[in-house]
Parts: C-alpha cells; sequence; structure tokens
C-alpha cells in the first residue's frame, strides 16, 4: 500500500493549491495596481515638456527591487526549508503576508496619489513582498515531493503552476478593472488583498505537517546566501545546471514580456487599463493551460523533448504578437491578434516550464532539496532582475524613440536558443534521488 493518500482524495494537495492561487492572486493584483500607477507616471512625464512616452524608470525600478529580495534572501530561506519544518515556514509567511497588505492598506488610506513620497513607499512594499515570497518559495516548492509521491509531481506541479498563472489572469485583469472603477478609493483593493491573506493562512494548515529534513543543520554565514556544497552539486551534475540555466532563461525571458505588455498596451497602442490587463491575462491563462497539458503528457516522465517544442512555440508566439502590434489595422482586430498571440506563446511556455521545475525538484537528494530550490530562486529571480535591466537598457539603446513591441521577439528569440545550446532532450522516470554526488 503506497504510503502517500491518493491525490484528490488529499486535503494536503487542495490546502498547497488553495495557498499558492490565494497568494499568487494577492501578489499580482497588488503588483498590477503598482504597476498601473507607474504606467500612469509614465504618461504624466510623456505629456510634459520634452517628455517621452517610452522613458519608463518606474515599472524597471519597481521590478528591479522586487527581483533583488529573492536574490538576497533566497539562500537563508533555502536553509530554513531544511532546518526547519516546511509547513511551519510556509505559515509563518502567510502570517507575515497579512502585514505586508495591512501596510499597503495604510499606505492607501493616509498616502498621496500624486506625491513621490507616495511612490517610494509602494516600492517599499514591493521590496517586502519580494522578501516574503523569497522565504515562502523553497518550502512551498520543497515540500511537494515529501507530501507527495513522485509519480504525482508532474501532475502537482501542472496544477500549481496552472493555478498560479490563473490567479495571475484574475488578480491582473482585476486590478485594472478596479483602479478604473474605484478611482481614488484604491484603498479598497488594499482591503481585499488583506482578507485573501487571511484566508490564505487558514489553507496553510490544511497541509501536512512533515518533519524537517535536517533538523539539527547549523547555520553558518554561507547559508546566507546558498553554501558552496549547493552550487558544487549543481556544477558538477552537468544536465541539472543546464536545466537551472534553461529555466532561469525562461524566467528572465517572462519578466521582460509582463513589463513589456503594460507599455505596448497603454502607450503604444494607447488602450485602457481593463484592455492592457487583458493582455497579461491571455498570457497567464496560456501558460496555465500549457502546464497542465504539459503534466498530462509528461504522465510519471520528465520529458524534457517538450521545453525544445515549448522554446520554438514561445518564440512564434512573441513573433506575432510583436508584428500584430504595429500593424495598421482596426483597433479592436489588433487587440484580439496581440492577445491571441500572447496566449500562444504563454502555453508553450508552459511546456518550458513543467519539465524543468519537476526535474529540479526531484533530481536532488532529499535533504538538499530546499537549498537546491533556493538556488533555483536565486538563479530565478537573478533572471528576473536582469529582465529589468534588459527592459530598460532595449528602450534606451533606440533612444525611447522605438515602438517597444519589437522586445517580445527578441525575448522570445533569446529562449528558444538558450534552450537551442543546451539540448534538453532527456527523458527521465521519476524516482527518488539518493545516489547524486554531494
Amino acid at each position: 500500500m503506497s504510503e502517500f493518500p491518493p491525490l484528490y482524495r488529499d486535503r494536503a494537495f487542495w490546502g498547497i493549491t488553495a495557498t499558492q492561487f490565494l497568494g499568487g492572486f494577492n501578489d499580482n493584483l497588488f503588483k498590477m495596481l503598482v504597476m498601473l500607477i507607474c504606467a500612469d507616471y509614465v504618461k504624466a512625464l510623456a505629456s510634459g515638456e520634452g517628455g517621452n512616452p517610452y522613458f519608463d524608470p518606474y515599472q524597471t525600478g519597481g521590478s528591479l527591487l522586487f527581483a533583488f529580495a529573492f536574490v538576497l534572501f533566497s539562500g537563508f530561506a533555502g536553509y530554513l526549508s531544511d532546518r526547519y519544518r516546511k509547513k511551519r515556514v510556509v505559515v509563518a509567511c502567510k502570517v507575515a503576508e497579512i502585514f505586508v497588505m495591512g501596510m499597503g492598506l495604510l499606505v492607501f488610506l493616509m498616502g498621496d496619489p500624486g506625491s513621490t513620497s507616495f511612490i517610494i513607499a509602494l516600492f517599499v512594499l514591493l521590496f517586502l513582498m519580494g522578501v516574503h515570497s523569497a522565504f515562502f518559495g523553497p518550502s512551498k516548492y520543497g515540500i511537494l515531493p515529501e507530501l507527495f509521491s513522485d509519480a504525482d509531481l508532474p501532475v502537482i506541479n501542472g496544477v500549481i503552476l496552472g493555478t498560479t498563472f490563473l490567479a495571475i489572469i484574475f488578480g491582473t485583469a482585476l486590478a485594472g478593472v478596479l483602479k478604473q472603477l474605484l478611482g481614488n478609493q484604491l484603498w479598497m483593493i488594499s482591503l481585499v488583498c488583506v482578507v485573501l491573506a487571511v484566508i490564505g493562512t487558514a489553507t496553510a494548515t490544511l497541509i501536512r505537517s512533515i518533519p524537517a529534513a535536517q533538523p539539527s543543520l547549523k547555520f553558518s554565514l554561507s547559508d546566507s546566501f546558498v553554501e558552496p556544497r549547493i552550487w558544487k552539486l549543481a556544477m558538477r551534475d552537468s544536465l541539472l545546471f543546464k536545466v537551472l540555466l534553461v529555466y532561469s532563461t525562461f524566467w528572465f525571458c517572462g519578466g521582460v514580456i509582463a513589463l513589456t505588455i503594460t507599455l505596448v498596451g497603454e502607450v503604444q497602442m494607447n488602450l485602457p487599463e481593463t484592455v492592457t490587463g487583458a493582455f497579461n491575462a491571455s498570457m497567464g491563462l496560456g501558460i496555465g493551460i500549457g502546464s497542465i497539458s504539459a503534466a498530462i503528457i509528461s504522465k510519471k516522465d520528465v520529458r524534457l523533448i517538450l521545453v525544445k517544442i515549448g522554446s520554438l512555440g514561445l518564440f512564434c508566439g512573441m513573433a506575432a504578437a510583436s508584428i500584430v502590434a504595429v500593424l495598421p489595422i482596426d483597433v479592436a482586430l489588433r487587440s484580439w491578434l496581440f492577445g491571441i498571440s500572447l496566449f500562444v506563446g504563454g502555453f508553450f511556455g508552459g511546456w518550458v516550464a513543467i519539465p524543468l521545475q519537476v526535474f529540479i525538484q526531484a533530481h536532488p537528494p532529499a535533504e538538499l532539496k530546499g537549498r537546491m530550490i533556493a538556488l533555483m530562486n536565486i538563479m530565478t529571480w537573478t533572471g528576473i532582475l536582469l529582465a529589468s535591466v534588459y527592459y530598460f537598457a532595449a528602450l534606451a539603446v533606440t533612444g525611447f524613440k522605438m515602438k517597444p513591441s519589437w522586445i517580445l521577439i527578441s525575448v522570445g528569440l533569446i529562449m528558444f536558443l538558450a534552450e537551442t545550446i543546451s539540448r534538453l532532450k532527456t527523458q527521465e522516470h521519476l524516482k527518488d534521488k539518493s545516489d547524486l554526488p554531494i
């Protein structure tokens, strides 16, 4: 008899899925609200004398802060994930989310939306959100191989990633709708975020408590980042290292795409916030459906061949979106074609993400999973941090004059080249790995 209960009858499955969905929804609702406020400032700059509509330091700065928090704290978060019960860390992170969202409520209630101090306060909150998510990640992903059988990992990862991007859909789309409807009453959105954080904390208690992987693990200064042994393990295993690099490239591309979509929608195509939110939702829906389909195709195997197909499909989707955005056609038709192109790119993006994510979870030894996932987070968020740099540099290299939609095709090409160079074609049956070099 299996030591694991059937997946869909396991309350831990529903607990971790609901917790991740609510957390992702909350993060993206609040983050998208901040990005839309930043886009308003871009428009305000453009309306001034000598202003440039494509000069966008606000989104870049906010995204840099959010990503920097992950790079700074993921190593220590990985140590905590292996040293303590992962459920305890998850619940603690959800409690911290309540406080961060509560601070957001105070900022919107007491701040002046037209002031510099208001923007600074929002950036501080973005950083704190990043810190919270950095500590949440290693325990959230590290607990999956402990809660569920290896054979269920493709399915659970497909569900987790799929519902995550459904959360992105609803969060980003709702942010635009609520911002337009509520006007100066944006504090009401923050109140919703506080309530969702409380509910997410409650669902986290449904997760089974698993003994700590290494309860006697001593803290050292190297745990503030990632200890050298984890780096050596990753670099000694060439396939694992290539998977980490391609996975971080995927999130680099995703970071650039998310920033670009907002600027293309609101500034280049001059569309309302609700439509721009729908563009982000279209991309998220594509990734969600693509992730679930990749999990179904994978069954009990890690099929890295899907990464090759997915990277080509992502490139084609981004190329189509880049071309559609500049076509001199009816605005409604162009918007529909742009959204469909983003959906296609997102769908194949799910085929890239799922095999890589499952491989990283299942491959390392059990006692190192938390810190290996912390390394994955550091590399992933280094990619997202570089995405902000690339986004701003790509705009700057054209003197902030060229339409920004060309950036989409460039990152699609980067993803395709990264996979092509790495040659990830292995199919691996999922089983416990206890014989890797440490």
